[in-house]
């Protein structure tokens, strides 16, 4: 591809996940804003140090071509810290860091989904106007300090928690990791009274009233001493076992509205990101792209008398999944890398999806004991 003429990568954020890194837990749970004034750039620099073959690769890359990186709430620290984006600047020749992707000759919209999603969006109090941070940041910053870091000694495959996916089966990969291991401790447990726990800050608990005046008393019921963590596993079982049920892409639904005319963006999805919505002409949109949900999907759709894309790049982050059709319990560990390719023939656009899938290994209940 770097001999290609006018190729143009466009990341749909969350490929650096620099909220999930070490500097940023040693930082503690200090307040979104102090993390942000200052994130530890240093950061960038392990990422690089780490996965050098791939950071040169798009280096490289970029010194042929235009690279346009969509943030998402794992990196939303790149656009608004002036340090770190800098500092990524400068080790790529040609990037724009961006909050939305609009391409109006094309017709191409991209977006990387958070904002849609009540956990990891941002909103504003209603009362002071303030911004309120999405709880998924605080979430995932209180997890990685209050447990993670008690099992730090622990065999590597118990960390794998946060790649499993769909999210409610963590319970069923807790109880099958304390048959594997003897950890000592009964994991799930322990897991799931630091989630509850989560709930009971003053930071959740401000984000609950702001963002659910009239119902944020309900998350009480879960979270109280006596029977909470039982009822807490229950709430988070039903809740996912109904969205499976429904096998609701809600991302999809709201592609489906915007290319159809019938939902366009508003400032209150951009809170956070962007002051003012951009100029965007719906009427001829062709193609809208998302990530966040790491399910890859792609989907066309006739909108009048035309056609229209749908497209979720999933996830570069490796997930852990049960095996299907087997009698024992098991899990595996894969890389999904999926992409799309838009070529312009004309007036025409051509449109490629692919997924690069590696089996990287088996977790299985046959490891030993300890590990």
């Amino acid at each position: 591809m770097n001999y290609e003429r006018n190729v143009e990568l466009i990341i749909i954020g969350d490929g650096f996940e620099l909220l999930e890194s070490i500097p940023v837990r040693e930082m503690g749970l200090v307040s979104f804003e102090e993390l942000l004034a200052n994130f530890p750039i240093e950061t960038f620099d392990l990422i690089v140090k780490k996965h050098t073959k791939a950071m040169n690769a798009l280096r490289n890359f970029s010194k042929k071509h235009k690279i346009t990186y969509v943030v998402g709430n794992h990196d939303y620290y790149m656009i608004k810290n002036a340090k770190l984006k800098e500092k990524i600047q400068e080790f790529f020749e040609n990037i724009d860091i961006v909050p939305i992707y609009y391409n109006r000759d094309w017709g191409l919209l991209a977006i990387h989904g958070n904002q849609f999603d009540v956990i990891n969006k941002f909103s504003v109090d209603r009362k002071s106007g303030h911004l309120i941070p999405p709880l998924g940041d605080y979430l995932t910053r209180y997890m990685m300090i209050n447990f993670d870091k008690h099992f730090e000694d622990a065999p590597k495959i118990l960390k794998e928690y946060d790649n499993v996916k769909p999210f409610f089966e963590v319970f069923q990969w807790f109880e099958h990791i304390m048959e594997a291991y003897d950890i000592g401790v009964n994991i799930l447990e322990f897991w799931t009274k630091t989630f509850l726990e989560m709930f009971k800050t003053a930071e959740a608990k401000w984000w609950m009233k702001s963002n659910f005046p009239k119902t944020h008393w309900l998350s009480k019921i879960f979270i109280n001493r006596i029977g909470g963590m039982k009822l807490g596993e229950l709430l988070v079982r039903l809740i996912s076992k109904l969205r499976s049920v429904r096998k609701t892409d809600y991302l999809f639904t709201y592609s489906k509205k915007i290319l159809s005319g019938k939902r366009q963006l508003k400032e209150k999805d951009l809170t956070g990101y962007m002051e003012h919505v951009p100029e965007i002409d719906y009427t001829s949109l062709n193609g809208l792209f998302f990530g966040h949900t790491h399910n890859l999907n792609m989907r066309v759709l006739k909108v009048k008398d035309r056609y229209c894309f749908y497209s979720n790049c999933g996830s570069w982050k490796p997930s852990v999944q049960r095996a299907d059709n087997e009698k024992k319990r098991g899990f595996y560990r894969k890389a999904e890398l999926g992409y799309s390719i838009v070529e312009r023939h004309g007036q025409d656009l051509e449109i490629k999806t692919g997924v690069i899938n590696k089996l990287i290994n088996r977790i299985d209940i046959q490891l030993s004991k300890g590990g």
